[in-house]
């Protein structure tokens, strides 16, 4: 996705693993940030500085299931997201513990109410969208996602979407490395 694109954005909503970081449990390494995601969109606030239009809002959402298997706790969860988000530069970000079928033991996280936060059911995104007052303005957002779910949550909002590899294309550039 090129930058110019997105001036009628004012909110963009990523998701976590994949997206803006590393995936700890598949690759086995400490979570950190993906090569040019930073330096990237700290260029696109840049850009829009530049051009007179107003920043974007960045956000982070992210589906933390391994809570729901005792793999780790709600806080070490919910750090990792708050950490993600930091390192964008935004303070806006949610967490879902919920997963349709945990462990034994861990039934409390098949909470149905919990389920409607969890994409690729959209309550996460409605409560961002919210928070950063765009709610009455939901052409300005924007998914970007990894995984069908980011996506499918988007679409059922009817909010546009992106996906991961084409919105950071760019980021790919050497200049951004």
């Amino acid at each position: 996705m090129k930058h110019e694109e997105l001036d009628s954005t004012r909110l963009i909503i990523f998701g976590d693993f994949g997206v803006l970081t590393n995936t700890p449990f598949q690759d086995g390494q400490p979570l950190h940030m993906l090569p040019g995601r930073v330096k990237y969109l700290a260029y696109l606030q840049q850009d829009r500085a530049e051009r007179g239009i107003e920043p974007l809002q960045y956000a982070v959402t992210g589906n933390k299931g391994g809570v729901a298997f005792g793999i780790q706790t709600q806080d070490e969860a919910r750090q990792e997201v708050a950490w993600t988000a930091e390192q964008i530069g935004t303070g806006l970000f949610r967490v879902c513990f919920a997963h349709p079928k945990p462990a034994a033991g861990y039934e409390r996280y098949r909470d149905p109410v919990e389920l409607r936060r969890r994409k690729p059911e959209p309550g996460m995104l409605e409560e961002i969208i919210e928070e950063a007052a765009v709610a009455k303005d939901k052409e300005s957002v924007l998914v970007v996602g990894t995984y069908a779910d980011d996506c499918t949550a988007g679409i059922a909002l009817g909010v546009r979407w992106n996906v991961t590899g084409k919105f950071f294309a760019p980021a790919l550039a050497r200049r951004f490395q």
